[in-house]
């Protein structure tokens, strides 16, 4: 087993990837996500900044001025001429867009990783290491060995027969398996603590097949005096309404497993609720925001404190956001009738 790996890793190089025991598991995994495509690309969404927003919204604070002015340029500012590099962060745009990446990835398969590259970066004259590459890796080919108390001790990223038959035919170094130091890894989890979105879906999936399998043959018995097949006829019985509103039950009850705004379509709900369930993905949106932001600070901004010599550990923070206790806070106002419906809304409307 090689115990470091270069330093410029590609997160493709295994072609015959399938045949590592656990792939198709992935990939069931994977595909059963493309089922929520919708739900799936909000989760994203709600990373998304305007490139003026960044530094209205997040900052690296040091005890040391130079060290936070650096770090925020380096890590956040869209324009300075470190973050210009896309492969900084890979396919992402910016930091918070590859949070969005791995809270996408996360929803479907639970564990997602990222191999980091740490090089000397020079910025005004004086040497830093950072990392200057965060690679996606297929989470098939890699899993956490663990101590008897859960604790991490590396990374082992396997590869495929095939792979390791073809190598060593072109006489290159062979790897069945390959050992990753903690520090070449970006580790980030589904940031709730359940079962990710996709999984505690599937079961809904049945429920609103069978409607659009109602509508096919409830477009039938109406087009047609004579309905072209028995399930059709059946159909005449069953209120149109009625199985509508089963089928919105269920998106409702999806969109609740991903932690979005329920759209409700023809449900009917109160004011109370309505206002509930904004408040409850502006709370949960920030939780999330601010998990990844706490993955960052210790898998990553720690390493450049120690890889740097610096006397205490940067930290990557929201500034100008409401936090989840001040989001609850404002609705239980609202609840007791000290501000208006219309104040609450422009309030939650603010807010990123």
């Amino acid at each position: 087993m090689n115990n470091e790996p270069p330093r410029k890793y590609h997160r493709e190089n295994d072609e015959f990837k399938s045949y590592i025991k656990g792939f198709e598991k992935f990939k069931d995994t994977r595909n059963d996500g493309l089922k929520f495509s919708v739900e799936i690309d909000r989760l994203r969404l709600g990373f998304v900044l305007k490139r003026d927003k960044l530094t209205e919204t997040l900052i690296v604070e040091h005890k040391d001025s130079q060290i936070e002015e650096v770090l925020t340029s380096y890590f956040i500012d869209p324009y300075s001429r470190f973050h210009g590099r896309r492969e900084l962060y890979g396919g992402a745009l910016d930091i918070m867009d590859l949070f969005g990446e791995a809270y996408q990835y996360s929803a479907m398969i639970g564990d997602v990783y990222f191999y980091i590259n740490w090089d000397q970066v020079d910025i005004s004259g004086t040497q830093y290491t950072l990392p200057v590459s965060f690679d996606f890796i297929d989470p098939s080919t890699i899993k956490p060995k663990r101590d008897n108390s859960g604790t991490v001790l590396y990374y082992v990223q396997s590869y495929s027969f095939y792979q390791r038959s073809k190598q060593k035919h072109f006489k290159q170094t062979p790897l069945k398996k390959m050992k990753i130091d903690l520090n070449n890894i970006l580790h980030l989890t589904y940031p709730f603590q359940e079962k990710p979105a996709v999984q505690r879906s599937m079961q809904l999936l049945k429920q609103l097949s069978k409607f659009n399998k109602y509508m096919i043959d409830h477009t039938d018995s109406t087009l047609h005096e004579k309905p072209r097949s028995f399930a059709a006829e059946l159909v005449r019985n069953k209120g149109f309404e009625t199985e509508r509103r089963k089928r919105d039950l269920i998106k409702n009850k999806t969109q609740l497993n991903f932690h979005q705004i329920t759209v409700t379509d023809g449900l009917k709900i109160t004011n109370y609720y309505d206002m509930y369930i904004v408040t409850r993905f502006k709370s949960d949106s920030y939780k999330v925001k601010k998990f990844y932001l706490e993955e960052f600070n210790k898998q990553i901004l720690k390493k450049v404190r120690i890889k740097n010599g610096m006397r205490s550990a940067p930290k990557l923070v929201l500034i100008n956001q409401q936090t989840s206790g001040n989001i609850w806070d404002k609705f239980r106002e609202w609840e007791n009738g000290k501000t208006t419906d219309q104040q609450f809304i422009d309030y939650l409307s603010s807010i990123e």
